[in-house]
């Protein structure tokens, strides 16, 4: 207080030491020097230890088994310097893809497992605790319906496309599933960078590839894919360059009697011939090497309420913290609020 009050002594005295401040500008220096109240932070529900875990993802189930490795091997690369959280998060993510369908195969197996086990405990803890199942306002996507190809388009291919689009407006990977295939046609054909669609388990989903890629967890998932024929035309060269072929000169072996050497046959002129125009195939190529893109696997950093969380594709928010097991905790909705466990 003594400090404000010298301060307009100073700034709002005449000559004769008489304050000349009108009434609106005190109330702005009184404002400016009252300590500002803090927000009253959220009282943490206490979670009941009884109540089944969220099964995890093939992805963070092996983040789990080799996060220690990857974090010291970082580390001895940094030298003094901390590693932080989100590189070892982003160097995981990198190693998963990596891996090829036959190492990842056991821990979707395990995943699997995990999701079939998680449903019977929480029905049973729901049924114990008297909890109604919570109705949600969204309709489930149908993974079986097979749309036929609009004009422009060619397809369903068994497989999937790689590689999310870019969002021309934010810059970010566009990764929002759609469950319908009119929808997603309409998004596609407006946004540059499209190849194609991808029906996932959760929806349709925009890949910038137009080549379709499968491998056995691709056909567990009974993904099939769409292209965009517009992203496979090639504009042909103004002034083509046909290159001639080089002079060849054959070798002839020819089986000569005792006491003949053999003669060296003569070089032959081979004329200049024009190459043909490549084609344009209309019809992708089916890559069987190629690793998925797990839908998971793509992990983003993504902040709430002050909090900064992991974001896979499908929206599925994660706490990755160093002693943390990498549990589901919520998921962004697709109105864009959050829901946490």
């Amino acid at each position: 207080m003594n400090s404000l009050i010298t301060k307009l002594t100073e700034e709002y005295s005449n000559d004769s030491g008489v304050l000349t401040i009108d009434a609106d500008t005190l109330m702005k220096e009184l404002s400016l020097a009252m300590p500002k109240a803090k927000a009253a932070k959220r009282a943490k529900v206490a979670r009941d230890p009884n109540k089944p875990k969220q099964p995890k993802s093939a992805f963070f189930i092996w983040c789990n088994e080799y996060r220690a490795s990857a974090r010291e091997e970082l580390q001895a690369k940094s030298g003094d310097q901390k590693v932080s959280i989100g590189e070892v998060s982003k160097e995981l993510s990198r190693r998963w893809k990596e891996l090829s369908a036959d190492d990842k195969a056991p821990y979707d197996e395990k995943s699997v497992s995990e999701r079939e086990e998680y449903k019977v405990l929480k029905e049973a803890y729901q049924a114990e605790h008297g909890i109604e199942p919570k109705r949600r306002t969204t309709t489930k996507f149908d993974s079986e319906q097979c749309p036929d190809a609009p004009n422009g388009w060619n397809g369903p291919h068994d497989g999937y496309l790689e590689m999310s689009p870019k969002d021309p407006e934010t810059g970010k990977n566009h990764t929002k599933s759609f469950h319908s295939f009119v929808e997603a046609v309409s998004v596609a054909e407006s946004m540059s960078g499209v190849g194609g669609i991808t029906r996932t388990p959760n929806g349709y989903k925009l890949r910038a590839a137009n080549t379709v890629s499968i491998n056995q967890q691709s056909r567990t998932r009974n993904e099939i894919s769409w292209i965009f024929e517009a992203s496979q035309s090639i504009p042909e060269p103004t002034n083509p360059v046909v290159k001639a072929p080089k002079k060849i000169t054959p070798k002839v072996s020819k089986v000569q009697p005792k006491g003949h050497e053999s003669k060296k046959a003569s070089s032959k002129k081979i004329t200049k011939v024009d190459e043909p125009e490549p084609k344009v195939q209309p019809n992708p190529v089916v890559n069987t090497q190629s690793d998925d893109e797990e839908e998971f696997a793509e992990v983003e950093e993504f902040e709430y309420d002050g909090v900064t969380y992991l974001k896979d594709n499908d929206g599925i928010l994660y706490k990755d913290e160093e002693n943390d097991e990498g549990e589901p905790i919520g998921r962004v909705l697709e109105d864009g609020s959050v829901e946490l466990y």
